[in-house]
């Protein structure tokens, strides 16, 4: 994809801008499928946070955040990284699934060059659309386009080129992003690191690649939920196929908010004290106010999961497997409203669903730090997938 030398060994840059941080990091890939990639650093720093969104600010605190960022990871590593990936989670992006159908009486073949002409007429007509990217208005730009999936005479296939048929449809999904947005992250990159390949990807487009073909833990029907500081970002997997995707905002920090209504602390305060809370350091006085505080985040992180159910295209259904993406404190906290919760269990496909927490831990064998410290996870699914690419 980068155009790198497969035989010699690889730094890779590899930076997360998410809803509420921005972590990077230095990674040398291995030269054999046998060897761990190994991060040589990673940071993380939380960006400003705000009670109301407002756009401008919002990019130019993130862009502030990234490049302080940057300037640590090169700080603590001195390789020259020869290509560099970016993930976005909401609100960076916005991502759309369009149909596009085309028929003829007569049978005709189906060629690659017909698909890629049907997927650029289909773009045309979109981004002729006012309001593409909501807030941002027109000012977006396609940073992603992928086929989910093509129809031949009503059929799903693998292999459509060459075929003969009446009828083609295809599941087209876009990700587009603010122009403003992009063209700042991008050169505050290329400031620090000069010319290199460059691709930005989605956070949940990532996850879903890597754990399709890397771990797998989604094979054929499926959920991924990524739980950021700002807002839940959800992709539903069908037939192996990335098709839809939904976001609502209600994140960690939601969770902060909450415990500072109740005592009026300031957000580190919050947090100091929700940890003491999990290790079960707390007086007991001070306990009833955490599952206060705990009690309105579920409430308002359940409230914006059925939400989004109900406004999924097919029809509110909670599939039979769940993948979650979230800080590791929060697990019981978003696995006890799916699967306990009465109002949820009207969406079960079946029964119960199946959830599994992405977990530092599943990271192990496939690399490692050089410093022994703490693994970061949006990081090391965004590395999976880079490799994969290369």
């Amino acid at each position: 994809m980068f155009g790198l030398h497969t035989r010699r060994s690889r730094v890779l840059a590899v930076y997360d801008i998410s809803s509420g941080s921005v972590g990077g990091a230095h990674v040398l890939l291995p030269t054999t499928d046998e060897e761990k990639s190994v991060f040589l650093t990673s940071v993380r720093e939380a960006s400003a946070s705000q009670e109301t969104l407002d756009v401008e600010h919002l990019i130019r605190a993130t862009d502030a955040c990234l490049e302080r960022v940057i300037a640590q990871v090169r700080k603590e590593d001195v390789h020259h990284p020869e290509a560099i990936t970016v993930l976005l989670s909401s609100p960076w992006y916005r991502s759309q699934t369009h149909t596009i159908v085309y028929k003829k009486p007569s049978p005709f073949t189906c060629t690659r060059a017909l698909i890629e002409e049907l997927i650029e007429e289909e773009i045309k007509t979109i981004t002729a659309e006012p309001g593409l990217f909501g807030a941002y208005h027109s000012d977006s730009i396609i940073i992603e386009k992928q086929l989910s999936a093509i129809k031949l005479n009503g059929y799903v296939t693998d292999a459509p080129y060459d075929k003969e048929t009446t009828s083609i449809e295809c599941s087209l999904m876009l990700t587009i992003a603010p122009t403003q947005a992009i063209k700042l992250f991008s050169d505050t990159l290329r400031r620090s690191y000069g010319p290199r390949p460059l691709r930005f990807t989605t956070n949940l487009f990532a996850t879903f690649i890597v754990m399709r073909d890397v771990m797998p833990l989604i094979k054929d029907d499926g959920l991924i939920m990524d739980v950021g500081e700002e807002v839940t970002d959800s992709a539903f997997i069908e037939d192996g196929v990335l098709l839809y995707q939904h976001s609502f905002p209600v994140g960690t920090e939601n969770l902060y908010r909450a415990l500072g209504a109740q005592g009026v602390y300031t957000l580190s305060e919050s947090r100091a004290l929700f940890e003491s809370y999990r290790l079960q350091k707390l007086a007991p006085t001070a306990v009833s106010t955490i599952t206060t505080a705990i009690a309105t985040y579920v409430e308002q992180w359940k409230n914006g999961l059925q939400h989004m159910l109900v406004a999924e295209e097919r029809g509110a259904y909670v599939p039979e497997t769940i993948l979650i993406v979230a800080d590791e404190r929060f697990e019981q906290l978003l696995v006890n409203p799916l699967t306990i919760d009465p109002l949820l269990r009207h969406y079960y496909v079946s029964g119960p669903p199946h959830i599994s927490f992405v977990a530092a831990a599943l990271f192990d064998s496939l690399s490692k730090t050089a410093n022994h410290g703490p693994r970061d996870i949006p990081l090391s699914i965004g590395t999976l997938f880079a490799k994969r690419l290369l």
